[in-house]
């Protein structure tokens, strides 16, 4: 399905692009009627090139500097990253590469996806939009579990590659 325009589709529909022709509908509203700030805040997206920083772990997943220690250990559980997350030498607190300290910790591509999961389900969006699917299906505990968001959203997987849509209920 590679040139297929998923990742295009993902811009649009979040509202990244305008379409040329034609208009995106929500509840049978173009969605640029929507406020646009208010529309940002439904979708949670992880693209095929999502970045992490050379920041603690805790940092990541929340994209901020302060964060709720729980609610972080939570999605990063629901990301199936549990294991890892108790072997951190400094738990949250832990610094991903070695950029900026060194004793930073290096993270495999699986694991970075799963930090990436981890984020998206912080943000506490009703939608969560998965651009290139990895490996969600077989290790990820968020869609095989039916609470595995605690979040007040149910929380949906999008996968672009021709299979059916996963939701954490089944």
């Amino acid at each position: 399905m590679n040139g297929s325009g998923k990742t295009t589709f993902i811009k649009l529909l979040c509202h990244l692009y305008d379409p040329t022709e034609g208009k995106i509908l929500l509840n049978g509203i173009d969605i640029r009627k929507y406020d646009y700030e208010e529309y940002m805040k439904i979708f949670s997206v992880v693209f095929q090139d999502f970045k992490l920083f050379s920041f603690s772990l805790g940092q990541n997943v929340a994209v901020d500097m302060d964060y709720d220690t729980k609610r972080v250990e939570a999605c990063l559980d629901a990301a199936g990253f549990v294991n890892r997350r108790t072997s951190m030498p400094d738990g949250l607190k832990t610094c991903l590469y070695k950029d900026f300290e060194e004793n930073g910790v290096e993270i495999s591509g699986g694991e970075a996806q799963k930090i990436a999961l981890a984020r998206a389900l912080y943000k506490d969006a009703p939608f969560i939009v998965l651009d290139e699917p990895f490996l969600w299906h077989e290790s990820c505990p968020a869609f095989h579990k039916p609470y595995a968001n605690p979040y007040k959203y149910p929380t949906w997987c999008l996968p672009w590659n021709g299979d059916s849509c996963s939701h954490p209920s089944g």
